[in-house]
């Protein structure tokens, strides 16, 4: 029997190692998106954001379909937040919301999105497409209306998981560890949310102004 071709033996020792490596940043970035996505989930309605997603053979196109993919998504998120806060007024102050619903339909929110926006995070990686299985670059993009108020609303997540974790710790008359609530598990606290809130409105306010002045 002839021994095994050394050159192809050493081929494949290191393809092997590679191709791990490729399958743990696929699982890595996969795992970023969702992380991505529930954060911006719990925080969209007091400061809208999106995640946008592209998929090409190039990485710089594969980020810029990414970032078109997220502002579209943007709007959306400004649209549904617009409308949900004018005729709410126990979601924001109450003189916010009665003016956001004079100005409603003065806001041009596609522009306003391009304008506007700024990018929180950008995450690529190599990826397999699952229908052809060709390897291409997918690119993350996350932008937010208002970058500052978003760090808030994540420092009041962070802050009311802390709040959480303590208490369970502190409950000493239980037979069974309770399990600390996770990131994905807290919300934005009532105050929090309100104040924060309000604060996005009053800021697409001063920008509805401006752009109604450019008219």
């Amino acid at each position: 029997m002839k021994s095994p071709n050394l050159t192809a033996l050493i081929a494949i020792l290191l393809i092997l190692p590679l191709t791990a490596l490729a399958q743990n940043a696929e699982k890595e970035l996969f795992a970023k998106q969702q992380a991505m996505l529930n954060e911006c989930n719990k925080i969209a309605k007091a400061v809208p954001c999106a995640i946008g997603v592209g998929d090409e053979d190039d990485l710089t196109t594969a980020q810029r379909k990414a970032k078109r993919d997220a502002i579209y998504e943007l709007a959306q998120s400004i649209r549904a937040f617009v409308i949900f806060a004018a005729t709410d007024s126990s979601f924001i102050k109450n003189t916010t919301s009665q003016e956001l619903s004079q100005v409603i339909g003065k806001i041009r929110i596609d522009e306003l999105v391009l304008v506007n926006s700024a990018n929180t995070r950008i995450e690529y990686a190599v990826i397999t497409n699952e229908i052809n299985g060709k390897r291409v670059y997918r690119a993350l993009a996350q932008i937010v209306i208002d970058r500052q108020l978003y760090a808030e609303a994540q420092e009041a997540i962070a802050k009311a998981q802390k709040e959480v974790a303590f208490a369970a710790q502190n409950i000493s008359n239980q037979k069974q560890i309770i399990k600390p609530a996770s990131s994905a598990e807290v919300e934005i606290p009532k105050t929090d949310y309100k104040r924060i809130a309000t604060k996005t409105a009053n800021s697409l306010l001063d920008i509805a102004k401006i752009m109604e002045k450019g008219l």
